[in-house]
């Protein structure tokens, strides 16, 4: 799927705005996404509290990602679904399972944390852990390349 059309339709829908980034948005999502990760590996936290933080700092991630391409986001009903759903479509078609997986992790997510005690393993914590620092990576690289302007300023 191009992604411009894509992109087009979600603009014009109201899904979508332009948005102009910059160096201090930028440092600050890395920032927020690397202090959420950290907290995902804070001692005495319930698997719960891991796998919230780290999908905290993931969803930030693709924010960032989002962001740094000149868009943003709409409206509050289901914005991180969009936001995930962005991600094969700005950082490139690899990216479709990981996106899938983090959808899973939304829905699973809000289901631990509205609806169930306890509902989140200690695998399942450790594992998406490990796709957010992993999507850390893919980010700091994709920025690197794709918008060096963005990196280094705060």
């Amino acid at each position: 799927m191009p992604k411009r059309p894509r992109l087009d339709d979600l603009i014009a829908s109201g899904r979508l705005t332009r948005h102009s980034p910059s160096p201090a948005e930028t440092a600050d999502l890395l920032a927020l996404a690397e202090r959420r990760l950290a907290d995902a590996f804070a001692a005495g936290l319930s698997p719960d509290g891991r796998f919230a933080a780290a999908y905290s700092a993931a969803i930030t991630l693709a924010t960032a990602i989002v962001r740094a391409e000149g868009y943003r986001v709409a409206g509050a009903a289901d914005h991180q679904r969009l936001t995930i759903e962005l991600l094969p479509l700005l950082l490139g078609e690899q990216q479709r399972r990981g996106a899938a997986y983090l959808d899973a992790c939304r829905r699973k997510r809000d289901v631990a944390g509205h609806e169930r005690a306890v509902t989140i393993t200690s695998v399942e914590a450790q594992a998406l852990r490990a796709a957010a620092r992993e999507l850390r990576e893919e980010v700091l690289a994709w920025l690197a390349e794709e918008h060096p302007e963005l990196l280094g300023a705060s």
